[in-house]
């Protein structure tokens, strides 16, 4: 739980990657075995500015420790997500929020379903906001889809009975 999500993720070119982990944010009862990686010098723990940051020191760890290099395949998929959903939420942050950049559809309940689960609902606490937007942004397109579906429903109902009174006039005459 300490390597995945927080110390490892995926690059587009499907490689691992170590990543930049505040010690506030990993999960409290891994933080002796991350002591342990520290003084055998594989992970790194140093200051920036206020925080404490924990690395993996050689990124070469990810691929030549068998068993994390497995546990990286098996999460490879939510891991990419991660980062690109993390990616997507600093880039609609620096266009100020635009709607352009928000989810939509299948991406929308994918990024949903991912940050929902166990550690990486901590880890993608900065998309929450980005999440919850594109949600309400998808249910007010819904919404009015629905009623646009309506308005036209109301007009085919009423050009209906205007043919069905027609039809009644011509039977007459």
């Amino acid at each position: 739980t300490a390597f995945i999500p927080w110390l490892a993720g995926i690059a587009d070119n499907d490689e691992p990657v170590r990543r930049v982990a505040r010690w506030s944010e990993l999960p409290e009862a891994t933080r002796p075995l991350i002591d342990a990686f520290v003084e055998k010098r594989l992970l790194v723990k140093d200051r920036r500015g206020d925080d404490v940051i924990v690395e993996v020191a050689l990124e070469s760890l990810l691929r030549q420790w068998d068993e994390l290099a497995g546990w990286l395949r098996d999460e490879r998929a939510d891991l990419k997500a991660a980062g690109a959903l993390e990616s997507n939420a600093a880039a609609w942050h620096a266009a100020d929020r635009s709607r352009d950049w928000l989810l939509g559809g299948t991406r929308l309940a994918e990024a949903e379903d991912l940050i929902a689960k166990p550690g990486y609902r901590d880890r993608l606490e900065s998309a929450r906001d980005y999440v919850a937007a594109s949600r309400s942004s998808e249910n007010q397109r819904r919404a009015g889809e629905e009623d646009r579906r309506q308005a036209e429903l109301r007009q085919a109902q009423q050009h209906a009975a205007a043919m069905r009174k027609r039809s009644r006039v011509l039977a007459i005459v």
